[in-house]
């Protein structure tokens, strides 16, 4: 999801918005802590915002209303912080290796050389995913703090630039409810979010398993939102179709997070696939709340 801020007197303003397919996801509140007077007391909390979404007949007239969106907000003052606010996304040719990734897959904790001996084979082909590898791994290396944050930054605008080649259309589109953690080009650890109403949980899933960053997922969280108990039937065949794609290559973690309903909704259908990725050497955790 793309994050607009706007400075204010004392705290400001933000404003958040996610385009995927036919649909647009909006945020708006305080940035940071605020307080407000209540009986003469001082209450002070966190903005978690205004929460808007609505649904277009088509791809192409969500995309509209999402441009005229972000254009309003830029013309009000609003600047983009979660990346560069002039990003322009560059187009080169992606180069993989079976061999190299499967390498990479089954690489011990905190063995750099298959993702070295990968950017040395990226790099030699002028694939940029190369040098992204390569700055990670001397960003990590760094103790001077100065050197951490100019390899850091210089990091990030090689990602940002070409994370849509890296990842693909429907993991990007899905942006508002994955999170993503990156070790040495690759992605380590996601965090998807089941949402009823977009792209189903399993299609997004599959676009980041399929993906050149995304082949050697070490971890994986699925959530069931807290919000969507009237949901429970459709997130259970979410979840459920998901798992029906793993283990997958490098996959060592799997955490459910849920409400108690859904995991009793899913706990016959489940158990074949927690067998198993418990057979494969996959560690399975739930966490309800």
């Amino acid at each position: 999801m793309a994050r607009y801020e706007r400075p204010d007197h004392a705290t400001g303003t933000y404003f958040e918005i996610n385009l995927e397919g036919r649909v647009v996801t909006t945020r708006t509140g305080v940035i940071g802590a605020y307080s407000h007077r209540s009986d003469g007391h001082t209450l002070y909390g966190s903005d978690r915002g205004r929460e808007g979404r609505r649904t277009y007949k088509d791809a192409n007239a969500a995309r509209a209303a999402f441009d005229k969106a972000v254009a309003a907000k830029r013309a009000d003052g609003f600047r983009r912080v979660d990346r560069p606010d002039d990003l322009v996304e560059q187009t080169v040719d992606v180069h993989r290796n079976a061999e190299l990734e499967a390498l990479v897959a089954a690489a011990a904790p905190g063995d750099p050389s298959p993702y070295l001996v990968y950017a040395d084979w990226l790099q030699q082909r002028g694939d940029p995913r190369g040098e992204l590898i390569a700055l990670s791994h001397a960003m990590h290396a760094q103790s001077d703090p100065r050197e951490f944050m100019a390899f850091k930054q210089r990091e990030q605008a090689v990602r940002f630039a070409h994370e849509r080649l890296w990842l693909g259309d429907v993991v990007v589109a899905a942006a508002a409810r994955i999170k993503l953690d990156w070790k040495l080009g690759f992605v380590e650890r996601a965090r998807l979010t089941v949402a009823p109403s977009q792209l189903p949980l399993d299609v997004v899933l599959s676009a980041l398993l399929a993906s050149p960053a995304g082949c050697a997922v070490r971890a994986l969280d699925l959530v069931a939102p807290q919000d969507a108990d009237d949901q429970t039937p459709r997130l259970v065949d979410q979840i459920i179709d998901a798992c029906a794609l793993l283990p997958a290559p490098g996959l060592r973690a799997l955490r459910c997070e849920s409400r108690s309903g859904v995991r009793a909704a899913t706990l016959v259908a489940f158990a074949p696939h927690e067998a198993r990725l418990l057979a494969a050497g996959v560690t399975v955790t739930e966490q309800l709340y």
